[in-house]
């Protein structure tokens, strides 16, 4: 997943219409990536796809519980697509955000996750934890 991210990244594109210069590369972070696997755990075991946890959890709280000391920036959802870098091309091909939040120039640390729930909607369910230091 960093890879793809970081690839994408290192070139110009255009998000949601406007034109995104490319960017520095992401760092993995543990912390997010802890939070990112909580997220995509819930959406199997809950069979949705979204932000909102099964608890009411937001991605910021998800990502303070997992101990990120940094600023939370955003969170990336995708579902149904087995592989990392498909899910990455889904988020670059998104009109809703996700590209703007992969190519923000302030996301510093990245921690991503998919969890599989053969019985659910999708059963592929991505999550990807943006922040900044």
């Amino acid at each position: 997943m960093l890879d793809a991210l970081n690839a994408a990244r290192a070139q110009a594109r255009l998000c949601s219409g406007k034109q995104k210069p490319a960017v520095s590369p992401l760092k993995w972070n543990a912390a997010l990536a802890q939070a990112a696997e909580r997220h995509s755990r819930d959406m199997v075991a809950h069979n949705f796809a979204g932000h909102t946890g099964s608890d009411g959890s937001t991605f910021t709280e998800r990502i303070r519980d997992a101990g990120y000391t940094g600023a939370p920036l955003s969170e990336d959802v995708a579902a149904g697509r087995a592989a990392a870098a498909s899910a990455v091309q889904q988020w670059l091909e998104s009109t809703a955000g996700h590209c703007d939040s992969v190519m923000d120039a302030k996301a510093v640390d990245v921690g991503g996750a998919c969890a599989y729930g053969a019985s659910t909607t999708y059963r592929y369910y991505w999550t990807l934890d943006l922040g900044r230091p």
